[in-house]
């Protein structure tokens, strides 16, 4: 299993709709509300997902145990992450800062933006690594990170 002194390897892109499928469903309920209820349908979310976004996650001992979704909008000059999700056994190791700094690296675009339950406490880890809210909705934060043009 990883350890914070383990290294991890961010992959991309290559899973099956299943695997996707699967990590999603048993994650589900470390949301609020529960992912699946926000997205309705998970079926076609997954769908949609696997269709146009780029998946990155994290193995240990061949188990995923995060993964995020990615959307990129050239014309916007945005990536836009709208699942972002570390299996509570490994949370706390950095791997979704890992996740994120994956994005940060990314100088062709000009912001990263996500939501996030304004009771999630994912809100003050996004604080810490710079994330700012940009919008109050309902019971959610737009949060936005500048990327610095080099």
């Amino acid at each position: 299993m990883l350890t914070k002194k383990s290294m991890f390897k961010i992959k991309k892109d290559d899973l099956t709709y299943d695997e996707v499928y699967r990590f999603v469903k048993e994650h589900s309920y470390d949301f609020h509300p529960c992912f699946e209820e926000q997205v309705c349908n998970l079926v076609l979310y997954i769908n949609k997902v696997m269709s146009y976004a780029s998946i990155y996650y994290v193995e240990s001992n061949q188990i995923i145990v995060a993964m995020m979704f990615v959307y990129y909008n050239m014309d916007l000059s945005q990536i836009y992450v709208p699942y972002i999700c570390v299996d509570g056994e490994v949370a706390g190791l950095g791997i979704g800062r890992k996740l994120i700094e994956e994005l940060k690296k990314k100088k062709e675009f000009m912001v990263l933006r996500l939501e996030v339950s304004k009771d999630n406490t994912a809100f003050t880890f996004y604080s810490k690594i710079g994330f700012t809210v940009e919008e109050e909705r309902e019971d959610k934060f737009l949060m936005r990170y500048k990327i610095v043009q080099v």
